[in-house]
C-alpha cells in the first residue's frame, strides 16, 4: 500500500510539473537498478538536461550520436554516463545485425540517441507505466514515443535489404521477426515489444498517430534527419553497397523503356528485319561452301590414282619399320629366356636381391584411412586451399548426426491463426519426447570418464569471459533447441511455438541454448519436393523425419583429436545398442559420425584380406589341377607341377611387394583397400602368363641340336609373339 501511495505521488508531481513547465524536460535520468527479469530500468525524472561530466562517456556519445554535438561541444543530456554505456552495448548488438550498412545504422541510431539522451524528451515521449523499487525510487516500466511515419519509412527503406553476413539471410529476419512480412510499423513494434524481443529492456510503444497517444502533453513527433542508403552522411561514413542497398546499384538509375522508337520505326521491327537478313546470309554462305566441298572431293579422287605408287612405297617403308621393331623385341626376349635358362642360379640370385631390395620399401609405406589423403592430391588446388584455411584459421568442424524417421504414424491437423494446418507425424508429442530422451542420452556420453561432449564440441559463442564450459554452449542442431532442450517448455501450445520458429528461426525466443538458430533445412527432413527450392514453414511442418546434428571441433593437436575419436566411438556403440534394444517400434533411425568413412574403409580392407588369401589358395590349386598330370610314378612331383604352382604364387607375391615397396620409397600414401587390389591384378596377369608359357612349352618340341637354353629362349619369344599379336 505504501508503494502504491509513493507511486501516485510521483506521477502527480510529474504531471503537475510538466503542465507548469514552459520548456521541455527529461522523462528519465540515471538507472535505478534491475527489475525481476534482470533488465536495466531508468529512473523517472522531470528535471532539465544536465552535463555529462564523464570524458569516456562523452567520447562514446560523440561516436554514436554526433548530431547532439552540432551546436555545442558540451551538450546537456537526459542520460548519465551509465545510461550512455548501456545504450552503447545495445547499439553493438544492432551492429551485429545491420553492420554491413553504415547508413542504415546511422539512421536507426538517430532515434535511439534522441529518446535516450535528448534534452527535450517530454516533447515526444511519455512514461505510461511506472513502478517503485525497494529503495522507493520510481522507474519506468513502459513508455510511448510519438514517432513520425516519414522517419520510420525512410529508416526501414535504408535497412530492409541489408544482409546479415553470419547467416547469409536478410538482417530483417533477426530485427523484424521475419523479413518476409516486415513493414516499417511491424519493425518498430518488434523493436519495442519486450514480450517477444528479449533484448528490449522495457516496453516501448511507437505511436505514429497523435490520436492514439495516451498522453495529451506530447506536442511533436520525433522526426530525425535520415539519408538514403546510397548517400553519405559525411566524409567518415561510406554509402552502402549494392548488395545491401538497391538504390546503390547503378543499373537502377538507367531508365528502362518498353518501346524504343527510331523516328517512325519501332525498334522491334528493325531487330526482326536484321535477324531475317542474317539468317539469309548464313544460308547463302553455307550453300556455296557445300558446293565448293563437293568439287574439292572430286578433284582429290582424280589425283589419288596418280599418287598410288608413292603411297605404296611409304606403306612398304612402314612395314619395314614394324618388322625392325618386332625383330628387336625377338632378339631381346630370346636373350632373356636363353640367359635365365643357361644361368638359373645367378639369375635367381640377381632377381631375388632386386626383389628383396624393392620389397623393403614396404616398411616405409604410409597406410592411411583418411579420405582427404586418399582422394585428393597434395598439390591439387582444393587441397592447397584447405591446408591454407586449416593453417590460418582452424579445420572445419566434425559432424555427428542422427537421422530419425517415423514409422506407421499418421499426419494430423492443428489450428494456427484460425487456419487448419497439416503437420507431419514427427510432430506428435510422444514422438518428440522420445527424440528428446535420445538426445539427452547422447549428450551425457563420456561424462563419467570426464570425456564428455563439452570437451570437444564446437562452441562459437564461448569465450574466456563467459565462465566454465558447459553442454549448453555446444552447437546442437535439433528441433528441441526451440524449447531450450527443456521438456517443461513443451506445453500444450508447442505446435504454435514450432510454427513460429520455423517461420523465423532467428527469432530471439527461438534461439537454441548455444545462442544460435536452429536451421529448419538442417534439423528436418522429408519435406523436399521436385522442382522446388524455396521452402517456408508450411513446407517444414509436413516433414517426416528429424535430424540431430552435433558439431565437434576438428583440432590440430593429436590429444584432442583422439578425445573426439573416442567420443565418436562411444556414440556409435551407444547408437548400436539403442537401436537394438531401446528403439520404439514407431521410430526408424540411422546415424553417422565424422569417422564413419574411415571406419568403413578399414572394415572393408580387413574383410578383403581373407578374400585375398582364399583367392591365392584357390589359384594355387587351380594351377596344379589344370597344368599337372597325376600318375603313380617316381616323377609324380614333376608331372603334377606343384613346384610350378608354388613358384608362380611366390613370383606373384614378390611382384606385389615390389610394386608396393616402390610407392613406399616414393612416399605416396595409400589405403589398405588399394594394397589389396594390387595382388588381384598381378595374380590375374601372372597366372595367365604361367598358363601361356607352360602350354607353349608343351606344344613346342625342342629342335635337333637345339640346347635347352636356346629352346627356352625360343618359347619366350613365341609367348611374346602370341601376346602382342
Amino acid at each position: 500500500m505504501k508503494q502504491i501511495y509513493i507511486k501516485l505521488v510521483y506521477v502527480t508531481i510529474f504531471y503537475v510539473q510538466l503542465i507548469q513547465s514552459e520548456d521541455y524536460t527529461c522523462v528519465w535520468y540515471k538507472e535505478c537498478g534491475y527489475n525481476e527479469d534482470n533488465k536495466v530500468r531508468n529512473c523517472l525524472s522531470n528535471t532539465t538536461a544536465q552535463l555529462i561530466n564523464d570524458e569516456d562517456a562523452e567520447k562514446i556519445l560523440v561516436k554514436r550520436c554526433p548530431h547532439l554535438f552540432e551546436d555545442t561541444n558540451q551538450p546537456k543530456t537526459c542520460c548519465d554516463s551509465q545510461q550512455i554505456r548501456t545504450m552503447d552495448s545495445s547499439m553493438e548488438m544492432a551492429e551485429q545485425i545491420f553492420g554491413r550498412c553504415a547508413i542504415c545504422l546511422r539512421n536507426l541510431f538517430q532515434s535511439i540517441c534522441d529518446f535516450t539522451c535528448s534534452p527535450d524528451q517530454s516533447r515526444f515521449m511519455n512514461a505510461t507505466e511506472i513502478k517503485v523499487n525497494k529503495n522507493g525510487d520510481a522507474y519506468i516500466e513502459a513508455l510511448e514515443i510519438f514517432l513520425s511515419e516519414e522517419y520510420a519509412n525512410s529508416t526501414y527503406d535504408s535497412c530492409k535489404d541489408v544482409v546479415n553476413p553470419s547467416s547469409g539471410m536478410l538482417a530483417m529476419d533477426f530485427g523484424c521477426n521475419g523479413a518476409k512480412d516486415c513493414t516499417p510499423k511491424r519493425w518498430f513494434d518488434y523493436m519495442g515489444n519486450s514480450n517477444i524481443n528479449s533484448f528490449v529492456p522495457f516496453f516501448i510503444d511507437y505511436v505514429f498517430n497523435a490520436s492514439e497517444l495516451q498522453s495529451k502533453f506530447i506536442t511533436h513527433s520525433l522526426n530525425p534527419k535520415t539519408k538514403n542508403c546510397s548517400e553519405r552522411y559525411d566524409n567518415s561514413t561510406l554509402a552502402c553497397s549494392c548488395v545491401d542497398c538497391r538504390l546503390a546499384c547503378k543499373v537502377n538509375n538507367i531508365p528502362i523503356y518498353n518501346k524504343a522508337p527510331i523516328d517512325s520505326w519501332n525498334i522491334y521491327g528493325i531487330v526482326a528485319g536484321l535477324t531475317i537478313i542474317g539468317i539469309s546470309t548464313l544460308f547463302t554462305i553455307g550453300f556455296y561452301l557445300y558446293g565448293f566441298k563437293r568439287k574439292a572431293n572430286n578433284y582429290d579422287l582424280e589425283i589419288s590414282f596418280t599418287d598410288s605408287d608413292s603411297n605404296l612405297g611409304k606403306l612398304n617403308k612402314q612395314k619395314t619399320y614394324g618388322e625392325q621393331f618386332r625383330s628387336a623385341l625377338q632378339s631381346i626376349f630370346i636373350f632373356i629366356g636363353t640367359f635365365f635358362a643357361q644361368y638359373p642360379i645367378s639369375s635367381l640370385a640377381i632377381i631375388g636381391n632386386i626383389a628383396i631390395l624393392l620389397s623393403l620399401g614396404v616398411s616405409r609405406l604410409t597406410i592411411t584411412s583418411n579420405p582427404i589423403e586418399i582422394w585428393s592430391a597434395p598439390n591439387s588446388r582444393a587441397r592447397l586451399e584447405k591446408d591454407f584455411f586449416d593453417k590460418h584459421f582452424q579445420p572445419f568442424y566434425r559432424t555427428e548426426q542422427i537421422f530419425i524417421k517415423s514409422v506407421n504414424l499418421e499426419k494430423f491437423y492443428y489450428n494456427i491463426s484460425n487456419e487448419e494446418l497439416e503437420f507431419g507425424p514427427i510432430f506428435q508429442k510422444n514422438f518428440l519426447l522420445h527424440v528428446l530422451d535420445l538426445q539427452e542420452k547422447v549428450m551425457k556420453l563420456g561424462q563419467d570418464e570426464d570425456e564428455g561432449l563439452e570437451k570437444i564440441c564446437y562452441a562459437p559463442v564461448k569465450n574466456d569471459f563467459s565462465g566454465p564450459m558447459t553442454l549448453s554452449y555446444c552447437t546442437i542442431q535439433s528441433i528441441w533447441g526451440y524449447f531450450k532442450n527443456n521438456i517443461e517448455e513443451c506445453n500444450s501450445n508447442y505446435l504454435q511455438k514450432i510454427y513460429e520458429c520455423l517461420e523465423n528461426p532467428f527469432n530471439i525466443n527461438c534461439l537454441a541454448p548455444y545462442k544460435g538458430p536452429i536451421i529448419p533445412a538442417i534439423s528436418l527432413g522429408g519435406f523436399l519436393k521436385d522442382g522446388k527450392s524455396d521452402y517456408n514453414a508450411n513446407d517444414y511442418i509436413k516433414s517426416t523425419g528429424l535430424v540431430i546434428t552435433f558439431l565437434v571441433k576438428f583440432p590440430h593437436d593429436t590429444e584432442t583429436l583422439n578425445l573426439a575419436l573416442k567420443w565418436e566411438q562411444r556414440f556409435i556403440d551407444f547408437m548400436k545398442n539403442w537401436d537394438k534394444y531401446d528403439r520404439p517400434d514407431f521410430i526408424d533411425v540411422a546415424y553417422s559420425t565424422e569417422r564413419s568413412i574411415e571406419d568403413e574403409l578399414e572394415r572393408t580392407s580387413k574383410a578383403e584380406a581373407v578374400t585375398m588369401i582364399l583367392s591365392y589358395l584357390l589359384m594355387f590349386i587351380y594351377i596344379s589341377m589344370a597344368l599337372g598330370e597325376y600318375k603313380l610314378s617316381y616323377h609324380c612331383f614333376i608331372t603334377s607341377r606343384i613346384a610350378l604352382s608354388i613358384g608362380g604364387i611366390l613370383i606373384v607375391l614378390l611382384s606385389v611387394s615390389c610394386a608396393v615397396g616402390v610407392f613406399g620409397y616414393i612416399g605416396v600414401p595409400t589405403s589398405l583397400l588399394t594394397v589389396e587390389v594390387i595382388p588381384f591384378l598381378v595374380l590375374a596377369v601372372g597366372v595367365d602368363n604361367i598358363f601361356i608359357l607352360v602350354r607353349e612349352h608343351m606344344k613346342t618340341p625342342r629342335k635337333p641340336d637345339e640346347s635347352i637354353p636356346a629352346h627356352i629362349g625360343r618359347i619366350v619369344f613365341l609367348h611374346l609373339k602370341r601376346t602382342i599379336r
